[in-house]
């Protein structure tokens, strides 16, 4: 769909108005940032709620593919239109400076959970790979702040749960859980909904008999040590008859060995070109030391792929209910017999009948609360 950019949005008749927080969003020169709560807010648009989309990173207003983006100046203008505020990842910058500055305005607030902004970095996330690492002093500057950070959002979630009217919506039990390690607060509105994954994902399946170009495909950011191209390489070094196609990009490569039974591309796929790639492969290799969900792994494991992905709790919470997955340990990966795993691999109809990820289990379920809500 075409995009524009206009000077000022012309605000629609719809009744329900709602005004989602983001701290970025796509456009047309970037379609990457936050692209899962564009998604969703595609299928609010559809279900007759008006949606306008504060991005804190945006100065000026525009429309893409039909969701209306606007800075805070011009949210500012019209508070009291809006029936009910969506804040995604929140953080203490930008959406609690906004909330708290137009308290008076804010009707009904939804917080949504995805992972880093109820979390102490430091400690909680794995460890950086050894290039990667902060200097001193922004280790420390990270350590303070996240400890400042937990406690500030407990006691702002106590005060706007006395005086406004708050839900909480986490996408995962796991991340329920980090919450209430990390804030504390159990006596809440809250409710778990996964996020839905891509349309293309749930409408095609896997093409068992395509030939295939190698045996594993991971797809993964190649610096971030929780998504564990460390462990691909493990498995590409114990499995030299074994092809391993690598996408993503990053420096990780020059600084340590790459096993020559691993291909590495750095290329970007749309969802559509992703399940025609997929299907070229036998498996997709898929482990991570940390995730709120997993959505790209969501949307492989209802695709009907193969995949081995991590022994994690989050991993078992997302992907126990389907066939042909290998859970493997990450601190001994190399125990971990794929020859086994591709003699255990069956097909059958279980692929089709599971729509744990549907837009039925997921965001219908965000458009039947929010409704709710509006009227409550």
């Amino acid at each position: 769909m075409p995009w524009k950019e206009d000077e000022t949005i012309t605000i629609g008749d719809s009744k329900m108005k709602i005004l989602c927080l983001v701290e970025d969003y796509p456009s047309c020169t970037n379609q990457y940032p936050m692209a899962f709560v564009h998604a969703r807010n595609l299928v609010y648009v559809e279900n007759s709620i008006d949606v306008e989309v504060l991005s804190f990173s945006s100065k000026k207003a525009y429309i893409y593919e039909e969701i209306k983006v606007i800075t805070e100046q011009e949210a500012e203008k019209h508070m009291e239109k809006y029936d009910i505020i969506i804040s995604h990842a929140v953080n203490l910058k930008n959406h609690v400076r906004f909330l708290l500055k137009n308290i008076f305005d804010v009707k009904k607030i939804m917080f949504f959970f995805h992972g880093h902004e109820i979390m102490a970095i430091n400690k909680e996330y794995p460890k950086p790979f050894e290039f990667m690492k902060p200097n001193f002093y922004n280790y420390i500057f990270r350590s303070v702040y996240d400890k400042f950070k937990l406690k500030a959002l407990k006691y702002i979630f106590f005060y706007l749960s006395r005086y406004k009217t708050v839900k909480f919506i986490f996408v995962s039990n796991w991340m329920q859980n980090i919450f209430e390690k990390n804030i504390g607060l159990k006596n809440i509105d809250k409710y778990v909904i996964n996020n839905n994954i891509n349309y293309h994902f749930a409408n095609k399946k896997y093409n068992v008999k395509e030939k295939k170009d190698a045996d594993f495909i991971t797809i993964r950011p190649l610096d971030q040590s929780k998504y564990c191209i460390d462990l691909v390489v493990k498995l590409a070094q114990k499995y030299p008859q074994f092809k391993f196609d690598v996408y993503g990009s990053g420096m990780y490569f020059n600084h340590n060995y790459k096993p020559e039974n691993i291909k590495l591309e750095s290329k970007y796929f749309s969802s559509k070109e992703l399940t025609l790639l997929l299907s070229k492969y036998k498996c997709a290799l898929m482990p991570t030391r940390l995730d709120a969900q997993g959505v790209m792994v969501c949307e492989m494991a209802s695709f009907g792929i193969p995949i081995i992905t991590s022994d994690i709790e989050i991993c078992r919470e997302m992907l126990c209910e389907f066939p042909n997955i290998g859970f493997l340990n990450n601190n001994c990966v190399e125990q971990f017999d794929l020859e086994l795993f591709f003699n255990s691999i069956t097909f059958d109809n279980k692929y089709v009948e599971n729509n744990k990820f549907s837009l039925e289990n997921t965001v219908n379920r965000e458009i039947q609360l929010i409704q709710k809500f509006s009227i409550s």
